[in-house]
């Protein structure tokens, strides 16, 4: 008989007694375990762990791992730092995250991967990647493939180009780590400069979220250094179209508009300080 056996079986005797003997939180967690194949790490052979329940392989990198069915070395996955194990073939394929051992993620693949922000989040050699962990083989042009079977609303993401479009080719949006409609007819579900296209709906109707305007007029970098701008008289600037009649066109120096200091978009338009020029159209 086993360890993990032996003293099950002594919790259940003890539930069986009916002597008031309270069961405590590890004899239920004994109880819970009795059908895996280790509780403990010493239920394992040799250098072996415990984890969810079964024994794993200790890893640094995917070269320390087996190689899977389908001749591809397992995944090293982070369980609990600094522990890193061996992906059992069968924990690793997933159509949700619930699919998936611990706190892992379904990844845009549909493998159980540990979710991240940053590759400091992987084990090493891993980079990050559709908010999920991955290694470079995995990728197709630096990117995991998606799969039909992985989530669509909950998929993990760090960007918002991480989430794939809905069964009626809407964007979905990224928010904190996680894919979802991009607005139900409000703006407010947007961002900064962008409006819903489903805005006023009654009910609310999932829609995209689109910018009100061209991209270089809604923001712009105040400190960046750029070949039109003069970041020591206060950010970049953009030439602009003075009003009719302002002006004659060849002549004397061209109107600007000055990169406002929040990043928000570029300021009036004027003309060497004056401002009796108009935005760009």
């Amino acid at each position: 008989m086993t360890r993990t056996y032996a003293l099950a079986g002594i919790a259940l005797v003890a539930l069986a007694s009916g002597g008031g003997i309270a069961c405590n939180a590890r004899e239920e967690a004994l109880l819970a375990a009795i059908e895996g194949d280790c509780l403990l790490d010493s239920d394992c052979e040799g250098a072996l762990v415990c984890r969810f329940r079964r024994c794993h392989e200790r890893c640094e990198t995917r070269r320390d791992c087996p190689f899977r069915d389908d001749g591809d070395r397992q995944d090293c996955v982070v369980v609990d730092k600094p522990v890193r194990i061996c992906q059992l073939d069968d924990e690793r394929h997933c159509t949700r995250h619930s699919d998936c051992p611990g706190e892992q993620l379904c990844g845009a693949d549909g493998a159980c991967r540990n979710g991240c922000a940053t590759a400091r989040d992987c084990t090493p050699e891993q980079v990050c990647t559709q908010g999920t962990c991955a290694d470079p083989a995995d990728l197709e042009g630096g990117r995991l493939a998606i799969s039909g079977d992985a989530p669509g609303d909950g998929a993990a993401c760090i960007y918002h180009s991480d989430c794939p479009p809905d069964d009626d080719g809407l964007a979905r949006r990224c928010r904190d780590g996680f894919c979802g409609p991009g607005c139900r007819g409000d703006d407010r579900d947007c961002g900064r400069f962008e409006t819903c296209s489903t805005a006023g709906t009654d009910p609310p109707a999932t829609g995209e979220c689109t910018l009100i305007g061209p991209p270089d007029q809604l923001f712009c970098s105040p400190k960046a250094s750029e070949p039109s701008g003069k970041p020591e008289e206060g950010g970049p600037t953009a030439t602009c179209t003075c009003l009719p009649g302002a002006m004659s066109p060849g002549m004397g120096p061209e109107p600007t508009q000055m990169c406002r200091p929040d990043g928000s978009g570029y300021g009036p338009c004027t003309l060497e300080g004056n401002p009796t020029c108009s935005a760009l159209p």
